[in-house]
């Protein structure tokens, strides 16, 4: 699954023991290095400390608690993260996306798939040390000095990753923070759906493929009454549309 990666390596937390191990063996059967024994209660010093390339986070069972760490994992670290969820509605899934989740996972696991998943979001932020949070591996695009972008109430900060919207911060996934920073770069310039997954995302394309859409509309979202500003552009591209000073 990972041969032409360098060693990836993945951090398992949940309360049961025995489910961790399970995760973990699967994915160290696929080329992963595993460290399965984190409790929840203790998962962001350990990344802190010791940063991981992906977390993979039980959450069986799914408590409102577990949403929380969620959303901490996210704002306090820059390692994406991969919930696996037994039995739980569309509903809890997507809400753990929006606190900051890359995927969710439910169970009963397809194995393929769950590997296939894995695999996808290591890719999609990648580096080859755990730690550095979302990187990409796209040559600059737009001004090469590109590092803080200002487009009226809205600013991207490359560097940091962060954005916000009135000043106020907009919690992003790694994978929304790299589509709007790649429309950002080259701001009134369509970019198509197939760059934004291939080139950004690092995702295969398909005709049919829905993952820039979704991640589109989940950035609108975030940016509420300026959603106006990532324009859809004919016959299937995105741009955002206000003028922007670069430092």
């Amino acid at each position: 699954m990972l041969e032409n990666w360098p060693t990836s390596n993945a951090l398992v937390v949940g309360d049961i023991e025995t489910r961790r191990q399970k995760l973990g063996h699967l994915l160290m059967l696929h080329g992963w290095m595993i460290r399965w024994d984190a409790e929840r209660s203790h998962a962001i010093a350990w990344v802190k400390r010791e940063p991981p390339h992906l977390v993979l986070f039980d959450c069986c069972p799914m408590q409102s608690a577990a949403l929380d760490d969620i959303r901490r994992m996210h704002e306090e670290t820059l390692v994406p993260l991969v919930v696996v969820g037994s039995h739980a509605t569309a509903e809890v899934a997507a809400r753990a996306i929006e606190l900051g989740a890359e995927d969710f996972i439910c169970e009963p696991l397809d194995r393929r798939l769950f590997l296939a998943r894995c695999a996808a979001v290591r890719r999609r932020n990648h580096t080859s040390r755990p730690g550095e949070g979302v990187r990409t591996s796209l040559e600059p695009l737009g001004p090469e000095s590109f590092k803080h972008g200002h487009f009226g109430p809205l600013v991207v900060d490359a560097t940091t990753r962060r954005v916000t919207v009135d000043g106020m911060a907009v919690p992003l996934t790694p994978a929304e923070f790299l589509v709007l920073e790649r429309l950002a770069r080259t701001p009134g310039v369509p970019i198509t759906d197939r760059e934004l997954v291939t080139q950004t995302l690092h995702e295969t394309f398909r005709p049919d493929s829905s993952i820039a859409r979704f991640h589109i509309h989940r950035l609108r979202k975030k940016l509420g009454r300026y959603s106006y500003m990532i324009e859809s552009v004919r016959p299937r591209g995105y741009r955002l549309t206000v003028e922007r000073s670069v430092t």
